[in-house]
C-alpha cells in the first residue's frame, strides 16, 4: 500500500488511485487480496474515513461490490439527468440484503438558497 498511496497536502487525506481498467474488476474486486487491502486500510488508518469512488450502480457491478465492503453509502444524483425511476431501481439493487445508511447527494442543480422550485420529477427542494 505504501508504494501507491498518493500523500496530498491536506492533513490525514491520501488517494489511493484505481489503476487501469480491468476486464475482470468484478472479480478482483471479491477477491481475497481485495479483502485483505481492505482489511490492511482499515487496520492502518483507523482515525481516517476511506471513500470509495464508483461508477454509477447500473452501469457495472463494481460499485454493488463496493458497496458490500462500505459502513455506510453516499449516493450521488446529478439533477435534471437522472430520472427518480432511475435512482429507485439503483436503490432498491444496492440495498437488497443491506442494513447500511444510505444518503443522498444531489448535485448539479440551479436551486439557489432560499428559492423553492419544482425540480419534475422530485418534488419540492428549496
Amino acid at each position: 500500500l505504501a508504494d501507491v498511496i498518493i500523500s496530498t497536502d491536506v492533513p490525514n487525506f491520501s488517494i489511493l488511485p484505481a489503476g487501469q481498467r480491468h476486464a475482470c474488476a468484478a472479480e478482483l474486486l471479491t477477491s481475497n487480496r481485495m479483502n485483505s487491502v481492505l482489511a490492511e486500510l482499515v487496520s492502518r488508518y483507523s482515525n481516517r474515513v476511506i471513500l470509495f469512488d464508483a461508477p454509477p450502480v447500473l452501469a457495472t457491478p463494481e460499485a454493488q461490490i463496493l458497496c458490500s465492503a462500505a459502513g455506510q453509502i453516499v449516493f450521488v444524483v446529478e439533477a435534471a439527468r437522472t430520472s427518480r425511476a432511475t435512482v429507485e431501481q439503483a436503490l432498491d439493487l444496492i440495498a437488497e440484503g443491506m442494513e447500511k445508511p444510505i444518503g443522498l447527494l444531489f448535485n448539479k442543480s440551479h436551486s439557489y438558497p432560499g428559492l423553492r422550485h419544482n425540480t419534475g420529477d422530485y418534488g419540492y427542494y428549496g
